[in-house]
């Protein structure tokens, strides 16, 4: 499933001798809103795929190319959808819950929630699902019958690129980072983390943010995913100035 830089469904040979076939592809529409991403195949032979900007879950069956919405309204922007060996759909939303879906009439069960950023998942052979995070990288082991859930792997940085030094008030440096889905700043001296800003997540107003220069006390951010560059006040945590339009902006 291609999501964010377009919305269509592919299927590809494992041997990569035939050309990947388009199954079917969404409006195409700016923000590509009809996106898929991870997904899983039920016992029917249908494939179940999370629609993260419009909040639903959808039945495909690929052999007519046909698209049947199983859950829609909820409570986040689901990120996967995966199956039990019993043939019960989880899904997960990337604001915290991981959810149990009825196919067939789109009841939505609470089983747990973890920290913000959830992404792909999978069950081991002894029904245990495992949950990724894509804003700092760290997984947790959930059972899925009590909701207690444990972290198995901890986060931090996950795609660092540019980094800014601005001066502290009280001396020394601080280190700021972008880190595709926040900005991080550090202590320039221990290290420490000094403050997150989880304000460019996939949906948000510009998301995504790869490369930073120092602008006195603000930060100049870019971003090849929104096409913009964005005046950033880190203390404050709110956006100065957003310039649009750009093809690519990389730094």
């Amino acid at each position: 499933a291609q999501a964010f830089q377009g919305d269509c469904l592919y299927e590809v040979d494992p041997a990569l001798v035939k050309q990947p076939t388009k199954v079917l592809c969404g409006s195409g529409e700016k923000g590509f809103p009809d996106q898929l991403n991870g997904f899983d195949f039920g016992l029917d032979g249908m494939l179940y795929a999370p629609r993260p900007a419009l909040r639903q879950i959808v039945r495909i069956d690929i052999a007519t190319r046909t698209v049947t919405v199983v859950a829609k309204d909820l409570g986040g922007n689901p990120s996967s959808v995966e199956f039990d060996a019993n043939g019960h759909l989880y899904a997960s939303l990337g604001q915290g819950p991981v959810i149990r879906v009825d196919i067939e009439t789109g009841a939505v069960t609470n089983v747990t929630t973890l920290p913000f950023s959830l992404d792909n998942m999978v069950f081991d052979n002894r029904g245990r699902l495992f949950v990724s995070n894509s804003d700092d990288g760290h997984v947790d082991r959930v059972l899925p019958a009590t909701g207690s859930h444990r972290q198995l792997l901890k986060g931090g940085l996950i795609i660092p690129g540019g980094v800014a030094v601005l001066p502290q008030a009280t001396g020394g440096d601080r280190v700021v980072v972008a880190d595709l889905w926040r900005v991080a700043t550090y202590n320039g001296l221990t290290g420490r983390l000094l403050d997150l800003d989880a304000d460019f997540g996939a949906f948000g107003a510009v998301p995504g943010v790869t490369t930073t220069a120092a602008d006195g006390e603000h930060v100049i951010l870019s971003s090849w995913i929104a096409e913009a560059v964005t005046v950033w006040d880190p203390a404050a945590n709110e956006r100065v100035a957003v310039y649009g339009g750009f093809g690519l902006p990389l730094n």
